[in-house]
């Protein structure tokens, strides 16, 4: 909050026990749904001028006299769906906000958004003290822009094992994130590295995470599409391989997003009538699994094969593709040459 209200030098003690209470006030409400910026902003009075009122409206839908908050999408949602009491897993999309020239020309935005996720999991955890929580942080040099996340980072490398928690970050630009400010004290912190290929890898960037010598020749020679790394740990380096062939590779889509099999995840969704992820994650495996033998991004055309595929499945009680698969392909394609005939009759 204090990053939204300008942060600690337009903030005096004053502003800050008055967002302290505002924001008691808020959590006090037992309509979690009702939570939000636009609620809180009720709670801090208007006292003219460039006061913390007016500082805290642009970031609210209900800004005052009709107006909306520049940046009330980034906190203020209609409707507030987060409940600590209830919610397990917590992910967000950032690709938009992750993009270099966007955060640079917004750093109050990337620094309230990124504030507000690692508030979220805090509370989520707390909520069940001695859970496992697993933290993945993409692009990691987003946080460790402003000393309030790296700060976050810190803590939880330094304390999170006590609490039962995991952090993994990951980069695509490890140049990106040593020239943060605060990279240096992060990753002194970071006990197990995972280097992936980078043939455009410089021996100079790699050299500040301790990465020379043979190793740094193993990253760069390593193929793009090889599924290799070089995992370090204390003196230690070993090279491995992530076999993800054969039955495997049904999976995938589950672990890496594309933009064609969001899309598909999205539409099967939209077709299912749920988000429930019990409901939708085998049907859009299956989806995904036949838009590809279809060789196709036409929900016309594989959406169909789907839900002939789908039903298929479930007939015969299986999740394992090398069983379904097969009989569906033979299928599909006896019903397709039958329609042939039929159109050539």
């Amino acid at each position: 909050m204090l990053c939204c209200a300008g942060g600690p030098a337009k903030t005096d003690e004053a502003d800050q026990r008055t967002i302290k209470d505002s924001v008691e006030a808020v959590m006090a409400v037992t309509n979690v749904r009702l939570r939000g910026m636009s609620l809180l902003l009720q709670n801090i009075p208007h006292r003219g001028g460039n006061c913390l009122h007016t500082r805290l409206s642009k970031w609210c839908r209900l800004a005052g006299e009709g107006r909306e908050g520049q940046y009330a999408w980034v906190l203020d949602s209609p409707i507030n769906q987060f409940n600590a009491q209830t919610y397990r897993r917590l992910a967000f999309d950032c690709t938009q906000l992750l993009k270099n020239d966007y955060a640079e020309r917004h750093p109050e935005v990337m620094e309230a958004f990124l504030n507000t996720l690692f508030y979220m999991k805090r509370e989520m955890h707390q909520a069940r003290p001695g859970n496992l929580l697993l933290n993945v942080v993409a692009e990691y040099w987003a946080p460790l822009s402003f000393k309030s996340t790296a700060d976050a980072i810190k803590e939880v490398l330094q304390s999170g094992r006590m609490r039962g928690e995991i952090l993994i970050m990951d980069t695509q630009y490890p140049e990106q994130a040593l020239a943060t400010p605060y990279a240096a004290a992060v990753i002194q912190q970071v006990t197990t590295p995972i280097w992936l290929p980078n043939k455009k890898a410089q021996a100079e960037s790699y050299a500040k995470f301790g990465v020379t010598g043979k190793v740094f020749e193993a990253v760069r020679d390593m193929g793009p599409l090889s599924r290799e790394m070089v995992v370090q740990q204390g003196h230690q380096t070993v090279k491995l391989k992530m076999e993800l062939d054969g039955p495997l590779k049904y999976w995938l889509p589950l672990l890496s997003a594309t933009q064609k099999n969001l899309a598909v995840a999205e539409r099967i969704r939209q077709h299912l009538g749920t988000t429930d992820p019990k409901v939708w994650v085998d049907a859009f495996l299956v989806a995904e699994a036949v838009r590809q033998w279809l060789n196709t991004d036409d929900p016309a055309v594989w959406l169909p094969a789907f839900d002939y595929a789908e039903n298929q499945r479930q007939s015969m009680k299986t999740r394992d593709a090398q069983r379904w698969m097969p009989a569906f392909q033979k299928a599909w394609k006896a019903i397709q040459e039958h329609n042939e005939m039929e159109d050539a009759s």
